[in-house]
């Protein structure tokens, strides 16, 4: 039976506790069984990296998937169990690596799933999924959760809190994220068409809960509250039922949560109005409304609405300040309603000033040059920075992440955080998303060092010449291609018939207080040299310190001019150029050869979904370097 369109995107990667497929090795997720167009694949060590790929293909964790224009693809998962990809559809393996289960994210496009003899079973953050054997099923994302459509067969959703919801053949049901029930729905599997009953965007909350109490739960002693129509009386301690319209001042010492249904939110120092007309929990007049919903709860506030998303939400909301209302989301997703609207996600904070107008910090570049694995140490040289970077995370942060990268933040709902670095050295941290905001933990830290550098100019093919003098200072010496040639020499020596160098505790005569080491006489690492007379081997030089590093700052590669400066995304063209012995290149996971005079060439593509073309160079102990290339904007 035709399923129609799906469309399936995950706002974390959903963990399928799957066995091994039944393929020659336990490590593969998935196999390709069937194809028909262009089908292209990548590796978990190559990501974003697509080649064309075959029927017979194994997947295993980190690899991708992908249909191109129409195009499509079938694998098998487990068992009898059928992933079907339509056109422009992308597929990724993941895995929680903590409990060793495998996971499924299909990040852009449509997909089908359908089970057989066997049940499939999936661990996500809305609880569990139990799909039953003979099941068609589609997922839908949508603005505000993810959306399970059954057409033939049935599903259960065994939720975190221990409630369990089933849905039918025809029926559907849409969770938020976190695991609340938003919505259930009538399908119709012969048109894919979904015929919601849900509340019209422009509604708070789900009817059930604008008709449940309204419940404070009060912590100390100073908080007052005001009857509709009355006056003001003191507020006492524990749980109070209070009338829509009710006012609530909070003083020092003291928080208030209110509670309607499943809709939460922490009042502290202000001024506030609960269950307003509108469908709003709270009116802040002024103060902070700490938000841990499990429903859509939202917030009035001057200038707009505030609305956390789902059980999962975790968010801060400063109301009445002179500049108007900030918004911290600490985890989950909360609407932000002004003259427009926007979704702030985990990481991400708002300012909503009096007249509606929204910025928003922490949210990272849509589009990004090139794309590294979290942890990498690298070097990039671009023309004209900042560097638009995705910091790839594997699945590490399921909640979000927040990455550190100087006195900057970014933050990221997905696999990857994005950011726009500057030129400079910069050491990064990321850490996952929690309730609190950022976890104490760092799951991936390195360094980065950005340049601003066209990549044009001849790498050195000499070895760098310094001196030193043995003053007891300490001297750095960096290098790039080949060791440096050294010459010491002791400016305050006695006149003498000869002298004794001393480098590393090995002693070499000499007729002069000078002494030239020749290239690679003195090797990567720390060295100490001293100066004796030899008249009076009491005097002697002050202990010096000579430290040889591999700069990594410095060109490794020069790359030609590019004959055709007008390339668009997705052209091809010719890059060229010469890189340093022992280094690999390679452009979009395609490596390009170095010839005798370690030269390279070949046509390459500007990747899918980047705004630049790197050329990578990579070294066993050196590192990584990226050449960017920017090619003329799509009009």
């Amino acid at each position: 039976m035709a399923l129609g369109r799906l469309m399936l995107l995950l706002w974390a990667a959903l963990a399928l506790l799957l066995p091994s497929c039944r393929c020659s090795d336990t490590d593969v997720i998935a196999q390709l069984v069937e194809m028909d167009g262009q089908v292209q694949r990548d590796w978990e060590s190559r990501q974003e990296q697509w080649e064309t790929t075959a029927v017979g293909a194994e997947f295993r964790m980190g690899d991708g998937v992908r249909s191109r224009d129409q195009s499509s693809a079938a694998l098998r998962l487990t068992g009898d169990a059928r992933l079907k990809l339509t056109p422009n559809t992308v597929v990724r393996f993941l895995t929680d690596t903590e409990r060793g289960h495998v996971g499924l994210d299909v990040a852009v496009g449509t997909a089908e799933l359908e089970t057989k003899s066997e049940a499939l079973r999936i661990n996500s953050s809305i609880g569990v999924v139990v799909i039953d054997p003979g099941t068609q099923l589609q997922l839908r994302k949508s603005e505000r959760g993810l959306r399970f459509a059954i057409a033939v067969g049935r599903a259960r959703i065994e939720h975190a809190d221990g409630a369990t919801s089933e849905v039918g053949a025809g029926k559907g049901i849409e969770i938020g994220i976190g695991g609340v029930v938003l919505d259930r729905f009538d399908f119709d599997p012969k048109g894919g068409t979904q015929a919601s009953t849900a509340p019209s965007a422009a509604s708070a909350e789900a009817p059930e809960d604008t008709k449940a109490d309204i419940i404070a739960n009060t912590t100390g002693a100073n908080a007052d509250r005001r009857a509709p129509g009355g006056s003001w009386e003191k507020l006492p301690a524990g749980t109070t039922k209070l009338a829509p319209g009710t006012g609530i001042r909070v003083g020092r010492a003291t928080t208030v949560e209110v509670q309607r249904g499943r809709q939460k939110a922490t009042l502290n120092q202000g001024e506030f109005v609960v269950g307003v007309p509108g469908g709003y929990l709270i009116q802040a007049v002024k103060g902070p409304v700490r938000l841990t919903s499990g429903g859509r709860t939202s917030v009035s506030v001057p200038g707009g609405v505030i609305v956390a998303r789902g059980s999962n939400t975790s968010a801060e909301v400063e109301a009445g300040g002179e500049q108007g209302t900030r918004v911290q989301v600490h985890v989950g997703e909360v609407e932000v309603r002004g003259r427009k609207t926007d979704v702030l996600g985990g990481g991400e904070s708002g300012l909503l000033s009096r007249d509606g107008e929204l910025s928003i910090s922490g949210r990272g570049p849509s589009q990004v040059d090139l794309v590294v694995n979290a942890g990498e140490d690298f070097t990039v040289h671009d023309p004209k920075p900042p560097t638009a970077i995705g910091f790839r995370l594997g699945g590490k942060c399921p909640q979000g992440s927040v990455l550190s990268l100087g006195a900057e933040q970014w933050a990221s709902r997905g696999a990857q955080v994005n950011a726009a670095v500057s030129t400079g050295r910069h050491s990064y941290q990321v850490r996952c998303l929690g309730p609190d905001g950022p976890q104490a933990e760092v799951v991936a830290q390195g360094r980065a060092i950005v340049l601003r550098d066209a990549g044009t100019a001849p790498i050195a093919s000499k070895a760098p010449v310094t001196h030193v003098n043995a003053d007891g200072r300490r001297y750095t010496v960096l290098y790039q291609n080949r060791l440096p040639k050294i010459t010491v020499g002791w400016a305050a020596a006695p006149v003498a018939p000869s002298y004794t160098l001393i480098v590393d505790g090995r002693s070499i005569r000499t007729s002069s207080p000078n002494h030239a080491f020749g290239s690679g006489r003195l090797g990567e690492g720390r060295h100490t040299i001293r100066f004796r007379a030899a008249t009076n081997p009491l005097r002697r030089s002050r202990p010096t310190t000579i430290v040889i590093s591999f700069d990594n700052a410095t060109p490794t590669a020069s790359l030609d001019a590019l004959s055709d400066t007008r390339f668009t995304p997705d052209s091809s063209v010719t890059i060229a150029g010469k890189s340093l012995p022992g280094w690999q290149v390679s452009v979009g996971g395609k490596e390009l050869k170095l010839d005798g005079q370690s030269r390279f060439s070949g046509e390459v593509k500007v990747p899918e979904g980047h705004s630049a073309l790197t050329v990578k160079f990579s070294h066993p102990r050196r590192g990584t370097h990226y050449y960017l290339r920017r090619p003329k904007r799509k009009p």
